[in-house]
């Protein structure tokens, strides 16, 4: 039979950290269901659960918290590069070359053995990727991006370096419940493009750009796009029997 390409049906990893079970709807974190953690954790637990196959208890929640707080803020030279960036640039592309000049800032970035210190560097991209993320959205409409807070959690920092006012609790947490159902999708292919890139001995910022590169594609990440453009587009939630009927062919 001829090899129609693609790892469909290929076991390339084990892993502990998630079980995908789309044709029964499951998606489990580490034994614990998307349901539990969407509707009472911090995505700073969820981060924890992922690196340590365990919940933490609530003086390691805190020092997670804060560590990546207290490291969220970018170089000037990387907020200077996104303000020379044209305004149209798509914010994936934006992301990924921000992210790729954090390397070189990182004094650890080129440490590839401890994993005390891989642990620490991805805690400081998973708060600078955010910060990355909010800048972009104020320099492309021509503000002045704004830095992190030490004593918010991830979530309220985005909504704070979005609009520069105390995040709003529900805003807030709509972001939380967000990034807690997207933090872990077994071997999808951004994460596979991660694991190839550190499987030949590269560093964690590569194999991070390669993975928001895979992200960007409209295959994977890029979907996520489309279906804002699609909501955006329907508008109210009476206007979806129409537009089903006038976009979406059997």
């Amino acid at each position: 039979m001829a090899n129609k390409g693609g790892l469909e049906g290929i076991v390339v990893a084990d892993v502990q950290t998630s079980l995908v079970n789309g044709e029964e709807g499951k998606l489990i974190y580490a034994g614990y269901s998307i349901e539990d953690l969407a509707e009472n954790a911090l995505f700073e637990e969820v981060v924890y659960l992922l690196h340590h196959v365990r919940l933490p208890n609530q003086a390691e929640l805190e020092e997670t918290r804060s560590y990546i707080a207290e490291n969220a803020a970018i170089p000037q030279a990387v907020i200077d590069t996104m303000k020379a960036t044209p305004k149209d640039t798509p914010a994936m592309a934006v992301v990924r070359t921000a992210t790729s000049m954090l390397s070189s800032y990182d004094p650890d970035a080129e440490n590839l053995t401890d994993k005390d210190v891989a642990r620490q560097k991805a805690l400081r991209m998973t708060g600078q990727v955010t910060t990355i993320c909010a800048a972009w959205n104020r320099i492309k409409d021509g503000k002045e991006p704004v830095a992190p807070r030490k004593d918010l959690n991830l979530s309220q920092n985005f909504m704070y370096m979005l609009t520069g006012e105390e995040p709003d609790e529900v805003a807030s947490q709509a972001v939380n419940v967000y990034l807690v159902l997207l933090a872990e999708h077994g071997m999808n292919a951004s994460t596979f493009t991660s694991r190839v890139i550190t499987a030949t001995g590269s560093d964690m910022h590569s194999a991070v750009v390669g993975a928001i590169g895979a992200l960007k594609g409209p295959s994977h990440g890029g979907a996520n796009a489309e279906a804002m453009k699609m909501f955006l587009e329907i508008g109210e939630p009476e206007n979806v029997e129409n537009w089903f009927k006038t976009n979406i062919k059997e």
